[in-house]
């Protein structure tokens, strides 16, 4: 066997040694996370999820929806995710500490791998302080320290694994091994890597785009001057086996989630509260009024939000000034990129790219999500921002080599030790941070500190004080929230139901009788119940009768018919009961409980 060079030994170590530290920068300011519990949907999809135990369950999950069993079928299927929890709860390890650790150790190998992503189009000491920049960023701690929210994470993996997968596919063509393009072998190892990438989240679906631009221009120079038609020809001649086995994942994802879901997507809308009212223009300008918020929130965030509600947008439906600036600053930075490409460097196009890209699906320019905005959200366009990072670090360390003598060494030691006590202070941050997610009192606190106009973090602390059994305490929570934004269809709910627990039926009728104005809850027999329930205890028969009847001229179903009957029942008109429950059964002819109520009546 031949020796190795000495140099080549040196540098392996030297990276190994870059590598754990890296790791360990990416590890401290999380570190506390693994002594957090279950908060938010923690507690649904892992610790009170029946559909991930036993063993078993690796086979069922995947016809199951993300929140199977729940009230919300939000059009979610996620069973990559879930069958990590899976494993990791059915080998014996409840405690959250084992799902705490899952999501650290996620994000300490994603960072180790961003770095390798950086190194190939910058040098190693820019490449090294820019992952660390995003090893410590602060945005990444909703993504981190929320045990569920870590699919962002995996995610990431995902993408970027398959970066460096196809990028091997790509030097092996070169090599002259697959002389017609990438063999299909390679082919189908990067389709499976796109396939978990899809089947962990939605945003999973980008994964390719990315890596395609990464692949594109993250070099130092490119000395290619083909226009984008040869370009694309290019590509298409060497990479089709996989694009048609990314185009096979795609259809077959799409099929499943139409199995599973029964639709590709919710049959409903998933729209957040404050964006379920716009159209699509004015959703678009919303959106992109919130262009300084993403700014501050990729660069330097000041506080952490665990909820972003529609005091974000409200006003901002049209062109207001931030949209505007907005587009200014896309506009230029784009421009930049062109010219810089045309010049021969592709990396600010590139860095551009990946942010824009991996923020897309989340983004509600294309359609709206249960989100507004999500700092767990941005942990994938983070990487864009680490890479155009990279570069002006980079841009800099060049600068500086052309400078002669001891300056330069100076001037390179000043730079890096003023950049690693800016990552200090970004890592006691992200750690300050971090301690948010520790319980559920802390989280809801920090959404009234963080929003003091907005209603969430009232509504979530009501609803603590209602699972402690403090519904005086509950009642006060909830109606300030309710107060402050009385159009979210749960809180109403939420609201009532604990008025009626508390006895107030009056003002439980009051706020029930809001469900009503969207005709999906009238359609829906928990709220018609709900309301009609708040109704009767509130001022008898005959008001559930008139409100019955109007309702179900509005919207017919079984459960105001049911309603109707009952409440004349207890009036004594047995005929008026018959009449009920029969119109019932012509707009639900199979409903059991309609046939059974007639029958006794009979």
């Amino acid at each position: 066997m031949a020796d190795v060079e000495p140099s080549t030994v040196a540098t392996d170590r030297h990276d190994r040694q870059l590598i754990a530290a890296l790791g360990l920068l990416a590890l401290l300011p999380f570190l506390q996370t693994l002594t957090f519990g279950y908060v938010l949907d923690d507690t649904t999809i892992i610790r009170a999820n029946q559909h991930i135990r036993g063993w078993s369950s690796l086979v069922s999950l995947w016809s199951e929806p993300y929140w199977a069993g729940g009230a919300d079928q939000s059009g979610l299927y996620r069973p990559v995710i879930l069958a990590l929890f899976s494993t990791i709860w059915n080998a014996g390890l409840h405690a959250p500490f084992w799902f705490h650790l899952f999501a650290l150790s996620l994000h300490v190998v994603v960072t180790i791998l961003v770095w390798r992503l950086l190194r190939d189009g910058v040098g190693k000491w820019p490449a090294i302080l820019a992952a660390a920049w995003f090893a410590v960023h602060p945005v990444h701690v909703e993504a981190v320290a929320n045990i569920t929210n870590s699919s962002e994470v995996l995610v990431a993996l995902w993408t970027l694994l398959l970066a460096f997968l196809a990028k091997r596919a790509a030097a092996t063509d070169d090599a002259g091994y697959a002389p017609t393009g990438v063999a299909w072998r390679s082919a189908v190892v990067l389709a499976a890597v796109f396939a978990a990438a899809c089947l962990t989240k939605e945003s999973g679906t980008v994964a390719p785009a990315l890596v395609a631009c990464w692949l594109w221009g993250w070099r130092a120079e490119s000395t290619s001057r083909e226009n984008l038609a040869q370009t694309i020809s290019k590509a298409a001649e060497r990479w089709w086996r996989v694009i048609v086995a990314c185009v096979v994942v795609v259809a077959g994802v799409a099929v499943v989630r139409t199995i599973v879901l029964g639709g590709l997507v919710s049959g409903g809308t998933i729209a957040a509260p404050g964006l379920d009212r716009l159209s699509a223009v004015e959703r678009v300008w919303s959106m992109l009024s919130l262009g300084p918020t993403f700014a501050r929130l990729l660069i330097w965030p000041t506080t952490i939000n665990p909820h972003y509600g529609p005091t974000f947008i409200d006003g901002s439906s049209g062109p207001t000034a931030s949209a505007l600036f907005t587009l200014f600053i896309l506009a230029a930075l784009c421009a930049i990129g062109v010219v810089l490409a045309k010049r021969g460097d592709r990396r600010v196009l590139v860095a551009l790219a990946w942010m824009t890209i991996a923020f897309l699906p989340a983004s509600n320019l294309v359609v709206a999500t249960g989100q507004i905005l999500a700092e767990r959200t941005l942990y994938g366009s983070s990487v864009g921002v680490a890479l155009l990072f990279a570069l002006i670090l980079d841009s800099v360390w060049r600068s500086v080599a052309n400078i002669a003598g001891a300056s330069a060494a100076l001037i390179r030691v000043s730079a890096v030790a003023t950049i690693v006590f800016a990552l200090g202070l970004t890592g006691i941050r992200t750690a300050k941070f971090a301690t948010v997610w520790r319980d559920h009192p802390t989280v809801f606190n920090q959404m009234v500190a963080a929003d003091p106009a907005g209603y969430r973090g009232y509504w979530l602390l009501g609803m603590h004080q209602r699972g402690r059994g403090q519904p005086d305490s509950a009642i006060t929570f909830l109606s300030r929230a309710y107060s402050m934004y009385p159009r979210d269809r749960q809180l109403l709910i939420d609201l009532s139901e604990t008025l009626l627990e508390r006895g107030d039926a009056r003002r439980a009728a009051s706020v029930a009788g809001g469900l009503m104005e969207w005709s999906s809850l009238r359609r829906q027999p928990e709220a018609v119940s709900l309301y009609l329930e708040a109704i009767g205890r509130a001022y008898g028969p005959d008001s559930v009768v008139a409100a019955g009847e109007r309702l179900f001229a509005a919207t017919p179903s079984a459960t105001t018919a049911l309603f109707l009957g009952a409440a004349q029942e207890a009036k004594g008109d047995r005929d008026a009961a018959i009449a009920a429950y029969r119109r019932g059964l012509q707009t639900a002819p199979t409903d059991s409980a309609l046939r059974a109520k007639l029958a006794l009546v009979r």
